[in-house]
């Protein structure tokens, strides 16, 4: 394209500098000609621009289709396993390859340069925690983490898109060889006993938290007692007044499947505000090297994430996938646990504000229903009971409605639920 662009300087003596344009001409510029005499007071200059340069847009589908390619990749994958290094120089290694990504994504026009920059800092803030962490200052490694999690925080409700299910089926168990019946038995471990609260992955010791499956079968899982469910005992829960949560529940690819049921817009502004919160999502979700360790390096960010849900006035607990199994991808519904730290501080009792916000059945013995579920199953067609999905049970896919969680769970359904006082 050529343009033609005339201007008029006014001159006394001397020829002076041209500057009336008040913006500048991009791409290549030639002055074709001028003649300009000393006497002259007025002289008309003419020049032709030749545009070299294009104006790069993308649409929202080019923009979505970038995402979408860079968060399907084996790199980005969750939950992430190592061997041969260790958890520090997983996490930088990891930041490296996401840093680059984000440049290569800003060349393209999804990210922005201030974008850019913040997932820079992220990543800077990740790793400088862990090593003042690894120093021996815990409260020093929040204070330099806090800061990331603050800018991210407004990301945290977009990537919620994928979640909002009005109807959350929250399940807990607990082994014991003592009968549980009442429903503080299932409730978080209460203040005065605050002693039994070890260190988990979202588990600070000492400082209670409600802890809950999306199924019986995830429950299990976490608990490690899948095949072996004699002294178990399980209440189901449910959340009557909503709560906010961070939903760290769907990994990338699970996400990017799940974006193709919603629009464009909406799955654009999801995936990126995933894609932002990668590396401190990565960072929670490695699975432990050494689990017969006492001092996990893998739960140093969740918990320290754990302690920003603790002050925060906006969200309540975190939604996060089983980082035990891949085995979620296909029904990631029923692989999902769930935190909620206590509010507050009391010497005994439990926590009011979670008191008030769930209603839940009393335990009963997780085996009860085993036979009629038995009489059922032997039955000449049996098509099983509740939600559809797949769960990875003794290495072998098989459908959920067919089996005991799924039938054990519509049992509870009808049970009554209420308040723990």
């Amino acid at each position: 394209m050529e343009q033609n662009i005339f201007g008029y300087i006014l001159l006394n003596k001397e020829v002076k500098t041209y500057s009336k344009f008040k913006q500048p001409i991009a791409g290549s510029s030639s002055v074709i000609g001028f003649l300009i005499s000393p006497w002259a007071k007025v002289v008309r200059l003419i020049v032709q621009r030749t545009r070299t340069d294009r104006v790069i847009t993308l649409t929202i589908e080019d923009r979505l289709k970038a995402l979408r390619e860079e968060l399907v990749k084996d790199e980005f994958d969750l939950p992430i396993t190592y061997t041969n290094i260790s958890y520090k120089e997983l996490v930088k290694t990891k930041n490296l390859y996401y840093m680059e990504g984000a440049r290569q994504l800003k060349l393209k026009h999804v990210l922005s340069d201030a974008e850019v920059n913040m997932v820079n800092k992220v990543c800077e803030a990740i790793e400088s925690s862990l090593h003042k962490y690894y120093e021996g200052f815990p409260s020093e490694a929040y204070q330099l983490l806090k800061p990331a999690i603050d800018q991210l925080s407004s990301y945290f409700d977009s990537f919620n898109l994928f979640n909002r299910s009005s109807d959350l089926r929250l399940y807990r168990i607990r082994k014991e060889e003592t009968p549980l019946t009442n429903k503080k038995d299932l409730f978080h471990i209460p203040f005065e006993e605050r002693t039994r609260v070890s260190t988990q992955r979202y588990s600070i010791p000492g400082f209670p938290c409600l802890y809950l499956g999306s199924s019986v079968y995830a429950c299990l899982e976490e608990l490690r007692t899948v095949n072996n469910t004699q002294q178990i005992y399980i209440s189901s829960f449910k959340n009557d007044r909503g709560m906010n949560f961070i939903d760290l529940g769907y990994p990338p690819r699970v996400a990017t499947k799940a974006s193709g049921k919603k629009s464009d817009a909406e799955s654009y502004d999801a995936l990126k505000a995933l894609y932002l919160c990668w590396p401190l999502i990565a960072a929670c979700s490695v699975q432990v090297k050494n689990d017969t360790h006492p001092f996990k390096p893998e739960y140093i960010v969740p918990q320290l994430l754990l302690q920003w849900i603790r002050s925060s006035t906006h969200f309540n607990g975190i939604r996060y996938f089983t980082s035990r199994s891949k085995s979620y991808s296909q029904s990631v519904h029923l692989y999902q646990n769930y935190v909620f730290p206590v509010k507050e501080n009391k010497e005994h009792g439990y926590c009011d504000n979670l008191v008030k916000h769930f209603t839940l059945t009393d335990p009963i013995s997780i085996d009860q229903f085993r036979a009629d579920y038995e009489k059922e199953r032997n039955k000449p067609v049996y098509f099983g009971m509740g939600r559809k999905g797949t769960i990875d049970d003794s290495s072998i896919k098989i459908d959920y409605r067919p089996t005991y969680y799924s039938y054990l769970e519509e049992k509870l359904e009808g049970f009554n639920y209420s308040t723990l006082y």
